[in-house]
């Protein structure tokens, strides 16, 4: 048997310091259609949209589109080779929108089915069809391994996402919850990734609608920030590329 070797370990003597660097970031951005998600990101001048559906060409970015997930896995090589080259083009990569990204999984993940089991091939259309639950758990599972190695380019990563409202029963009762728009599995996964949870409402003040990003869960909405470093009630109104600039200005 080998003998197993000691690796000494320094202790830590003082506390570690916050680090707010923004190529560290990550962000999942919830809301309904057209409240300003994608408006919001896209004044970034070195920002890097891949689009999973089309909906960009109102705005001037640098976008990518992905149709399947082949697409994606390209996509993501292409970036790693830039990585690996010391020239890594942009500070924000944005994923745009994340429901589609799934679907896209999802895709994968069925044909995946059908090749582990050919005998029942032409009976797999969902991902409910593949057995054994393998259909849910690939797509969990693709997904949270992708998450897991774009983290490692050098920039902020943001996840735009649809709503929806979900049905939570805490065993004594039920009440409704605007969170993500994915299934269990996927959707805790995600929400465990994000170091904030950027939540746009719109709200009216007198006469005039008014919208803000929410940081501060409730019971009836998802929402966070790590280190409360994004403040809840940030105001989205006026000028986006100044709410943009102002959002940058939190980090370092």
């Amino acid at each position: 048997m080998q003998k197993r070797r000691n690796i000494p370990v320094n202790l830590p003597t003082e506390k570690s310091k916050p680090d707010k660097r923004w190529i560290l970031q990550k962000f999942l951005v919830l809301g309904p259609g057209k409240i300003g998600k994608s408006q919001l990101f896209s004044h970034g001048e070195k920002t890097l949209f891949i689009e999973t559906e089309p909906g960009l060409n109102h705005l001037s970015v640098l976008k990518v589109p992905v149709r399947s997930w082949n697409d994606f896995r390209e996509v993501c090589s292409e970036l790693y080779r830039a990585q690996e080259k010391g020239s890594f083009p942009y500070d924000t990569v944005v994923i745009d929108t994340l429901d589609k990204l799934v679907e896209r999984v999802s895709e994968e993940a069925i044909q995946l089915g059908k090749k582990k089991y050919p005998k029942v091939a032409d009976q797999i259309h969902t991902l409910g069809d593949v057995p054994n639950g393998n259909g849910w758990f690939w797509v969990s599972q693709l997904l949270s391994n992708a998450l897991d190695k774009i983290t490692e380019f050098p920039c902020a990563l943001v996840l735009i996402s649809h709503l929806s409202v979900r049905r939570i029963n805490d065993g004594s009762r039920e009440y409704d919850k605007d969170t993500i728009s994915l299934f269990k599995g996927v959707a805790e996964n995600v929400l465990h990734w994000a170091d904030h949870t950027l939540h746009i409402r719109a709200t009216m003040r007198g006469d005039q609608i008014k919208r803000v990003i929410r940081t501060k869960p409730t019971e009836s909405m998802e929402a966070g920030s790590r280190g409360q470093i994004v403040p809840d009630g940030f105001e989205l109104d006026g000028d986006m590329a100044a709410c943009y600039a102002k959002l940058r200005g939190l980090f370092d």
